[in-house]
């Protein structure tokens, strides 16, 4: 389904539009289209060829890549603002990960003729577009120490506690991640087995500092997580929801 370009209350969600003139905003946003996506649709997949750079307006997306030997490994979920594809500026190049719609999402799209037209009339434009490439590399940087020096433990807090950052809501036992978060999806994010996370999230429930649901995880004790994220020991304590 495809639709007018977003509303201007939209226009603000994303950095790639930071600090631009509204002169700017207009011309890039026109030059746009606005796609309604459902649940389960995917707007990049894995090896195809990179034609179009996205940003997400509304809804939550989850990027996934298919590693040599097959196996599929969620690299992260994606909310309002985030944007992918930026490859499509290069002149030949593939989708390096599929993106997939965990909810019902709208994304503002440009092809990549119309993209490389706007890099080149609106300097400021191709700043910020730039800067979110740099953002992404020192994110894939970040998880990649992680993965190579940070212990499972802290892996694990680490991921919760982006998640909470990036999609957390306030509730009575402390902060729910709003997205269908799994143990398989944890597992495959912070690069272990899904007996290791399963053992580690019992462990927690068992000492309050989180609770758990079928694809649901609330973070009762954000301060016990944070310890652990920075490797530190933390004492049990069951009866604290504060995060």
């Amino acid at each position: 389904m495809l639709d007018p370009p977003g509303a201007p209350e939209n226009r603000t969600v994303s950095t790639l539009f930071r600090d631009l003139p509204k002169s700017t905003i207009d011309a890039v946003y026109a030059a746009g289209r606005r796609l309604e996506v459902d649940a389960g649709e995917f707007f990049c997949r894995q090896g195809a060829p990179a034609t179009s750079f996205h940003v997400l307006l509304k809804g939550r997306a989850k990027l996934t890549q298919v590693t040599e030997d097959g196996h599929q490994v969620l690299v992260r979920f994606l909310g309002p603002g985030d944007c992918c594809g930026i490859i499509a500026a290069h002149e030949g190049s593939e989708y390096q990960a599929s993106v997939e719609a965990v909810e019902p999402s709208a994304v503002l799209s440009w092809d990549r003729d119309t993209l490389k037209l706007l890099l080149q009339r609106h300097p400021d434009f191709a700043l910020n577009a730039l800067g979110v490439l740099a953002e992404q590399c020192q994110a894939w940087q970040r998880r990649y120490r992680e993965v190579t020096t940070a212990r499972v433990e802290q892996r694990v807090a680490l991921t919760l506690l982006r998640l909470a950052r990036q999609a957390g809501r306030k509730v009575e036992a402390g902060v729910l991640i709003a997205l269908p978060l799994s143990r398989e999806d944890l597992a495959e994010m912070t690069g272990t087995t899904l007996y290791t996370v399963s053992r580690i999230l019992s462990r927690w429930e068992q000492t309050g500092f989180v609770e758990l649901g079928r694809r649901r995880v609330v973070i009762t004790d954000g301060h016990a997580l944070m310890t652990i994220a920075e490797d530190g020991e933390v004492q049990p304590n069951p009866t604290s929801s504060g995060c």
